[in-house]
């Protein structure tokens, strides 16, 4: 797995070998977010459930200001870190080990991100009790967008969010709220 762009375009992430936890996203589905998401200069992103971290490393690679790494798992916390370390992105981010949702409210952040990536297992009942975690522990404003990668199967449904934009890639769907 490669970052796509910015200034780290082309270095390789360090991925899983044979993880049954960790889904990294795939490339196609990374292009078309931040080919939609615009400059990314100074913005403040949140990556929960964030596994290798390839989304919030794109970002970085695009000049994010900082990215705060949200995951349960201490193989992606390992990788995370490693990456950051690899691409040179330490001093530009956070990695917090916390079961999702509920350890989203012991996480402090210095800055209220400007986009969150939401990328839970399918299919596991995450995605709405995450949202409503967010809202909760005021992550979110009227102005943040929140990105989910899913299935048909789990939609999120959050009275707080409105649903802008979807876009599919096979099983998988990108929700823009």
């Amino acid at each position: 797995m490669r970052i796509i762009t910015g200034s780290a375009k082309g270095r390789l992430i360090k991925a899983p070998k044979n993880s049954k936890t960790i889904r990294p996203a795939l490339s196609q589905v990374r292009e078309a977010i931040f080919s939609s998401l615009g400059d990314l200069t100074g913005k403040v992103l949140l990556d929960v459930f964030a596994g290798t971290g390839s989304l919030g490393l794109e970002g970085l690679s695009r000049g994010c200001e900082r990215v705060y790494f949200v995951d349960s798992e201490s193989e992606a916390v390992r990788l995370i870190i490693a990456n950051l370390e690899h691409l040179g992105f330490s001093d530009r981010a956070r990695v917090f080990k916390r079961r999702i949702p509920g350890g989203l409210r012991f996480i402090k952040l210095k800055d209220k991100p400007d986009v969150i990536f939401c990328d839970p297992p399918y299919d596991k009942n995450l995605i709405n009790p995450t949202l409503a975690i967010l809202v909760k522990q005021n992550y979110v404003d009227r102005n943040s967008l929140v990105i989910v990668e899913h299935t048909r199967r789990e939609m999120p449904d959050c009275e707080s969010f409105q649903t802008v934009k979807e876009k599919k890639f096979g099983q998988t769907i990108v929700s823009y709220l």
